[in-house]
């Protein structure tokens, strides 16, 4: 048994989610000081390797919602100035030039300084750990979204992902499986469809009374009755031998 736990278990150890390291160093108490703890734990003398892999990913994730950002928030150049055309300022054409340079001027200022913002993050010292109950991380980044106007986006992003997991109990259990091929082929949609069926029955099992369960079964013996015609014998002595 211990020999098929140990095989299960290495056959998964190596493929987890790198966007599990993302999230730690996301959460502002941690940043980089989680991986240089854990790492060298975790994979002794692959820490290095590992570390890499994972600064890269978070690199590329930044490069990419930098880029991204651009655009979603300057638009091009084209339509910088198609802004001024139009603009009823009474200036000369060699003001609108001025003020194009400097439209562009800005621009190229506010990029450059988006570029230092995962750097300037990691470089900040850590939050305290514990952090009081109250604090929410993704609060945290909301507020200091125009500080880290790029890495907010990312946390904003990873943080927000439903990590699923599985109780010990059931990923190494001996007794096999526990559902059977069809069943656990379900489709979410359907299993969660049966799951609150499953919920609405015992609901009203719990809350119904001997009264309305006499009532129903009334009900259902005069349907009965009615199908089989007059020839079959009354409802109230069908009733009254059930009750007997």
């Amino acid at each position: 048994m211990g020999k098929r736990m140990m095989v299960k278990f290495e056959k998964y150890w190596g493929s987890a989610n790198k966007l599990l390291a993302i999230a730690h160093i996301l959460d502002p108490r941690f940043k980089m000081n989680s991986l240089r703890y854990f790492f060298p734990k975790l994979y002794g003398d692959a820490t290095e390797l590992h570390s890499l892999e994972v600064k890269s990913l978070l690199e590329d994730l930044h490069k990419e919602y930098y880029e991204r950002y651009k655009s979603m928030s300057y638009g091009t150049q084209g339509g910088g100035t198609s802004t001024y055309e139009g603009s009823n300022f009474g200036g000369t054409n060699n003001d609108e030039c001025e003020m194009e340079d400097y439209n562009k001027f800005i621009l190229n200022v506010t990029r450059s300084h988006l570029k230092p913002d995962l750097q300037t993050y990691l470089d900040e010292e850590c939050l305290p750990v514990p952090l009081p109950s109250t604090t929410n991380i993704l609060e945290w980044w909301n507020n200091n979204k125009y500080k880290y106007p790029i890495m907010s986006l990312i946390a904003r992003d990873i943080l927000a992902i439903l990590v699923s997991t599985v109780a010990s109990e059931a990923a190494f259990s001996s007794g096999g499986r526990v559902l059977d091929q069809y069943r656990s082929s379900l489709a979410s949609g359907t299993v969660e469809a049966i799951v609150c069926t499953q919920d609405w029955f015992r609901c009203n099992m719990e809350e119904a009374t001997e009264e309305d369960f006499l009532a129903a079964l009334y009900s259902k013996l005069c349907l009965k009755n009615e199908e089989q015609g007059p020839s079959s014998s009354g409802v109230s002595e069908t009733f009254e031998s059930f009750l007997e």
